[in-house]
């Protein structure tokens, strides 16, 4: 028996010690590569081209434009099939099949080679989708072709900037500006443009802490580091997940005691205030660091207004007006939460417009905003808005997606510094499903950004109609 409980007690600690290096590795960003084959010698690779030549003929070198989508299937299923230790001819195999794709715009499948390049290479995934994109740039023929091979660099961009590697967001984004021009798609080119605003704004904050950032890397549980870059993260990148978990273990107690209350996930009033209260302190302290100041700020007003739901009487109205009353920074982008109706896939909106107002005046909007649908999925659409000032944020759906009965939404976010002020806010609607059905306006703003349950967390139209929502940013339900 005491054998069995030691060695219960062994298996423990250890996969104590798994999750907790899952949990570094996830905060780092320092994902594990799989075993990779060193690029084959230029003479290894001229025998396996030959052997190729030989089974295809001059197709292989020359193919006839209608004979390239079978080659390229063709010669990906042979690279399937080949093993791992004739590394030549799987390369070669690999590499043509690149060059196909890119001379036939086929950039979907370029990408996937690319995936099977790095993943089986000693190539970076980043850098082969660079050249994908430079080289296909150059290539593109027609509207179509400029847009898929655009939101190929875009998402590009999006990982590099998630991953910290601003110098290719940078690149990738010089690469891409003609061809996201081509396009002629409104939401293309703001996308490119808020993303290019966020390059310029993050590069000199990363480099003031890329050597500390690299430190951190190597070593996961240096404190001192733990401060700037959890700092950086929170307070320039408004990606609070990760920072605040650096700043819990971070060296700066003050840092770490708020950083801990924050992640506490409170429930009562009293905790929640407490948080709120510590924010709002700690951006008075910091004013002359405008940027953490501006973010500190938001983050407070967002947990006065978590408070509310706990908060009854007086109290509540007193809270409410010290909400409406107090200045925070001007959000700057809109993230629109797409539905499906939970199991029925049979709902979800396809175009609309937005429009944001200060009282009655209409103070900015955007028209025919695509919204992308995906069966059992919630996509979201990211729409990047001025600095103004507006207490009334409207979407109207004009489309549905095609194929779909009714529009709606599962949930709206307005974000301020990285951080969602209108969650809890009211919310009301031109027309909902049916009298009383559960699928209201007011659920746009409840947090819930799903609708793969039925009937819950998420906004449903009459069948075939369209109809607005409004969310009023100083009211609360």
């Amino acid at each position: 028996m005491r054998f069995t409980l030691l060695t219960c007690s062994i298996l423990i600690f250890l996969l104590v010690i798994g999750v907790t290096d899952t949990l570094k590795s996830n905060v780092y960003s320092l994902v594990p590569v799989a075993e990779r084959k060193p690029i084959p010698e230029s003479a290894n690779r001229a025998k396996a081209k030959e052997r190729l030549k030989n089974i295809f003929g001059s197709k292989f070198d020359r193919p006839k434009a209608s004979e390239v989508p079978s080659l390229i299937k063709e010669l990906l299923k042979l690279a399937d099939e080949t093993t791992s230790e004739d590394s030549a001819v799987q390369y070669v195999l690999l590499d043509r099949t690149l060059e196909l794709c890119l001379d036939s715009g086929d950039f979907e499948t370029g990408l996937e080679v690319v995936q099977r390049l790095s993943s089986n290479f000693e190539l970076s995934e980043g850098k082969l989708t660079q050249d994908l994109i430079k080289k296909g740039s150059r290539k593109v023929k027609t509207r179509e072709q400029a847009t898929k091979l655009s939101e190929l660099a875009l998402e590009l961009v999006e990982k590099s900037i998630a991953g910290d590697d601003l110098d290719v967001a940078d690149k990738v984004l010089q690469d891409s500006r003609t061809l996201v021009r081509k396009t002629k798609n409104v939401q293309l080119v703001d996308r490119h443009g808020y993303y290019k605003d966020d390059v310029k704004r993050l590069k000199p904050a990363f480099k003031a802490i890329e050597k500390m950032f690299n430190v951190l890397k190597k070593d996961p549980d240096n404190s001192i580091c733990k401060v700037d870059v959890g700092k950086y993260l929170c307070f320039n990148k408004y990606d609070w997940d990760r920072g605040l978990m650096l700043l819990s273990e971070c060296a700066d107690e003050e840092l770490a005691e708020l950083a801990n209350q924050d992640l506490s996930l409170p429930t009562t009033s009293e905790d929640i205030l407490k948080i709120a209260h510590s924010w709002e302190d700690f951006s008075k302290e910091h004013k002359k660091e405008k940027a953490l100041s501006e973010a500190a700020k938001v983050r407070a007003y967002f947990w006065f207004s978590q408070s509310l739901d706990s908060l009854s009487g007086l109290d509540r109205v007193e809270m409410a007006k010290r909400l409406e009353e107090m200045e925070i920074a001007a959000p700057t982008m809109i993230v629109l939460y797409n539905q499906h109706n939970g199991p029925g896939n049979n709902t979800g909106s396809g175009r609309c417009n937005i429009t944001l107002y200060s009282g009655k005046k209409k103070v900015w909007e955007r028209k025919s905003i695509y919204l992308k649908w995906v069966k059992n999925q919630d996509p979201q659409t990211f729409v990047r808005i001025p600095e103004v000032k507006f207490d009334r944020f409207r979407v109207d759906i004009t489309h549905r997606a095609r194929g779909r009965n009714a529009g709606g939404l599962s949930e709206v976010e307005i974000l301020s510094r990285g951080i969602n002020i209108v969650r809890g806010c009211l919310a009301e609607a031109s027309a909902e499903h049916k009298p009383n059905d559960p699928r209201s306006a007011q659920n746009i703003t409840d947090g819930i950004k799903s609708s793969a349950r039925e009937l819950i967390g998420y906004w449903l139209l009459p069948r075939g109609r369209r109809g607005w929502a409004d969310i009023h940013l100083k009211k609360w339900k």
